[in-house]
C-alpha cells in the first residue's frame, strides 16, 4: 500500500498519504497508525488512486468497541 505522486509528469512513490487524501477517504488519524500507514504533512495534493487505496485499507480496520457508559464521579 504505497501512495504515489506525479513528479514532472512521471508517477513515483510518495513518502506518505496527504491530509486531503486521508480526509476524502473518511479515515481517522488513529486508524492511520493502526494500519501502519505513513502520513506526509508536506504534501497538499490528492490523487484518486491514493484515496481508493485508503478506502480499501479502511475496510480492514476493526471497529473500536464503544466505551461503556459509566456515571460521572462526583
Amino acid at each position: 500500500m504505497n501512495p504515489t505522486v506525479m513528479h514532472h509528469g512521471v508517477q513515483r512513490k510518495a513518502k506518505g498519504f496527504s491530509w486531503k487524501e486521508v480526509e476524502e477517504s473518511g479515515i481517522e488519524c488513529s486508524q492511520i497508525c493502526a494500519l501502519g500507514l505513513r502520513f506526509d504533512c508536506r504534501r497538499s495534493t490528492s490523487y484518486k488512486e491514493n484515496v481508493s487505496i485508503l478506502k480499501e485499507a479502511a475496510k480492514n480496520v476493526p471497529k473500536a468497541a464503544p466505551e461503556p457508559n459509566t456515571p460521572a464521579k462526583k
